[in-house]
């Protein structure tokens, strides 16, 4: 059949999005446009701030005030970054206010991120410029929606951040010297896609944004009153006008909220009404239940192709160490299904200008394109987070409200694929028309110097073993209280009759209440750096200031205060150096006090709640415990005590548990220590010298993580980029259990 046959053929199909079910809303927009790469979204949104007049809000996962929105401007307005337009906007505009609410992020991502945004008052303290780090969520979970709403009148909605290392252009050279971050630092091509709307639509998502920050703060905001001026960007000529845009949101259940499942019944729905083909770029791929709704649909004998294009590997060392194993096995059972070859699962590189290599490109779009019927856009991973821990917001569009999306839905997916495959979209289009086959087009345009390249599904036998299920990296929910040592342990060994447990989950419970309760209860104030260090600032002169704060560090952590505010107190109490090796020694002094009360105390409770699970995990700890405890600690899944316990109740050996701890917190207290120090000197004595001084240490700081990543990563030859995809599918592995996994 050919696709204009499929497509006239579809024009039955109800939509796919719901409300109520799979999706939240289906309000109309008067416009839409398809924003690719960072050079159409941060122009975009530049402009359109630019004509902001009452409200501006700004959701993100994480947010950067040094963002250069248009490199490529060149000239003053080239090197302006976002807080600076920002400012600009708000002087200018006497009624506006601009509201960020980013993710309160965890220690895994304190290389990552700007630094210390909490003490950065001189910016987001001002009246009408609000900033705020929302924690409100589960442990483990990330607010992860990446929303701009502007007046209510335009939104942007998709997988790209108002933040660095994102920018780049739809060419996606191998060096760019626009593609640098604000420390001069180039990254490598990046791709992503957004998407922009206005009307009710952009209405909606205000009032989405509104409730975060209602949740995160106890703020109502008003809705903005409707300007004079339409912020639509001049320059951006809609692929749609006068269509319904629904709204997908997940939503862990929390504080009484019930869990909210709309983006993975959209991606079910959408899965299982393809009929000639279904394209998906993800950054992540690991999701149980949409890669069983992909494996149903390649067994079937006249089921729809299906080309998934992901990035070659994860971009953060621990991610790759985990959720590319998850995803190697996802892709592994894939294939196993894949009886008619109809699978491709691909990543894009670049020609190198130099030693004719290629570069992959970082593919971190969240794009799902369902014959000409249905696109969905968003934040949302496939992995289980994405589904159901994390905070994400998709918009779709079907071709079953209104025949005129069709064409535009064939248009960004012909654009996406001659984008990767470095050919133009009309031979794209030609082929495609002609076969009716998305694989021919990859077959027969694919191999020239910019390409799609067959991922890899190749894992170490040991790191296959170190990871036996996807529970504690990429779990479907929260994690619950008495069942933090299952996420840990074997989920196939038998189990025994236990003896009463009451005492365990008890324990455990009021472990993890507390450290839910130093984060998101008014608690939370206590444990705010300015505090503990009025407390503390006697300290200061004495000669036994160091070991007292040291000692007062490790009874706090044992009652669960967060360690990141009180090494924030030290290294302003003491200095850089000196807060960095009392922090380091009090918390490797509190992991070594867990872990023998856990092994002492706790240990009969533990084992009674898991039987011979523990047995069967203290094996593989044994075999390769300095590297699941460096994992484990810097993934955000439990307060650091509840960690320690539960570990010194394993048979896990003190040396791996100690200098696992060590190597994965040593580089995270360092760079809040000295970064700490050294902005509260700038903020202090502000000069060029203490400001330079700042930025130095934290560009250093940034690359010697860099380093330490880099020796941690385990090492793997990459893929041979230079070969062309294969003409036929290597051969096939038996199929495997599969176990899924941001």
């Amino acid at each position: 059949m050919r696709a204009e046959e499929c497509s006239s053929s579809a024009e039955a199909r109800a939509p796919i999005a719901v409300e109520g079910e799979s999706c939240w809303k289906r309000p109309p927009a008067r416009r839409v446009s398809f924003l690719v790469d960072g050079q159409a979204y941060y122009r975009a949104v530049a402009a359109a701030l630019r004509r902001a007049e009452r409200q501006v809000l700004i959701l993100g996962w994480d947010f950067h005030r040094q963002t250069r929105l248009t490199p490529d401007a060149g000239g003053d307005a080239g090197e302006q970054e976002l807080s600076q337009l920002l400012r600009e906007v708000v002087e200018r505009r006497p009624a506006l206010e601009v509201l960020v609410l980013d993710w309160d992020f965890a220690m895994l991502y304190v290389l990552e991120r700007e630094p210390l945004p909490r003490l950065q008052l001189d910016w987001y303290r001002r009246r009408r410029m609000r900033r705020h780090l929302d924690g409100d969520h589960p442990t483990g979970a990330s607010h992860h929606q990446k929303v701009v709403v502007i007046d209510d009148a335009v939104a942007f909605c998709g997988g790209l951040d108002l933040t660095i290392r994102r920018w780049d252009t739809r060419e996606h050279a191998a060096v760019d010297p626009r593609r640098v971050d604000p420390a001069g630092k180039p990254y490598g091509p990046f791709h992503d896609v957004q998407i922009m709307v206005d009307g009710p639509a952009a209405a909606a998502l205000g009032d989405l944004a509104r409730e975060r920050w209602r949740r995160a703060t106890g703020e109502r905001l008003p809705r903005p009153r409707r300007g004079a001026a339409d912020p639509w960007p001049e320059e951006v000529a809609p692929d749609l006008t006068d269509v319904r845009v629904a709204i997908a949101r997940t939503e862990p259940p929390w504080r009484g909220r019930p869990a909210v499942h709309e983006v993975e019944r959209l991606f079910l729905g959408a899965v299982a009404a393809a009929r000639r083909w279904i394209y998906i770029e993800q950054q992540y791929f690991s999701s149980d239940a949409v890669g069983d709704a992909l494996a149903r649909r390649l067994q079937e004998a006249e089921g729809p192709e299906v080309v998934i294009v992901a990035p070659s590997a994860c971009p953060h060392w621990l991610e790759e160490t985990a959720l590319g194993v998850l995803r190697a096995r996802l892709l592994r059972r894939l294939r196993a299904a894949d009886v008619h070859g109809r699978l491709r699962a691909v990543f894009p590189v670049v020609p190198a200008p130099e030693d004719g290599e290629r570069v992959p490109v970082q593919v971190h779009a969240k794009v799902l394109v369902v014959d000409d019927e249905h696109v969905h856009i968003g934040s949302a991973n496939l992995n289980n987070r994405g589904m159901g821990l994390d905070t994400e917001c998709d918009l779709a569009l079907d071709a079953a409200d209104d025949p005129r999306v069709r064409p535009a839905i064939a248009r960004l997916r012909d654009g996406l694929l001659a984008e990767h495959l470095g050919a133009p979209v009309d031979e794209v289009e030609a082929v495609r028309r002609e076969t009716g086959s998305l694989l021919a087009v990859l077959e027969r345009l694919g191999g020239r110097e910019r390409t799609l390249v067959p991922i890899p599904d190749h894992l170490e036998p040991w790191v296959d073993e170190m990871l036996p299920d996807q529970a504690l990296l990429d779990p479907t929910g929260p994690y619950e209280a008495g069942k933090l040592v299952d996420h840990l342990v074997d989920e196939k060994a038998a189990p025994v009759a236990r003896r009463p447990v009451a005492r365990a989950v008890a324990v455990l419970a009021a472990l993890l209440a507390l450290g839910i309760a130093w984060h998101w209860t008014p608690l939370r104030d206590l444990a705010d750096p300015e505090r503990i260090l009025a407390w503390a600032r006697p300290l200061r002169t004495s000669a036994w200031g160091p070991p007292v704060a040291t000692a007062a560090f490790v009874a706090a952590s044992l009652a669960l205060v967060p360690i990141t505010a009180m090494t924030v107190a030290m290294a302003l109490l003491f200095g850089a150096w000196t807060g960095w090796v009392c922090s380091l020694i009090a918390c490797l002094a509190s992991a070594a006090a867990g872990f023998g009360i856990g092994r002492v105390v706790w240990r009969d409770s533990v084992r009674w709640l898991t039987g011979p699970r523990l047995d069967r995990l203290s094996k593989k700890l044994s075999e390769h415990g300095f590297i699941t405890v460096a994992t484990v600690r810097l993934v955000p899944v439990a307060p650091f005590t509840v960690v320690n316990l539960v570990a010194g109740s394993s048979h896990l050996r003190l040396r791996d548990f100690m200098l696992g701890t060590l190597v994965a917190m040593a580089p995270g207290l360092l760079a809040m220590s000295f970064v700490a120090h050294r902005v509260a000197s700038a903020v202090e004595r502000p000069s060029p010298v203490t400001i330079g001084a700042a930025v130095g240490l934290i560009l250093l700081l940034v690359l010697a993580g860099r380093w330490v990543k880099r020796k941690l990563a385990p090492g793997e030859e990459p893929p041979d980029a230079a070969e062309e995809p294969p003409a036929r599918e290597p051969e096939r592995e038996p199929a495997v259990h599969h176990a899924a996994a941001s």
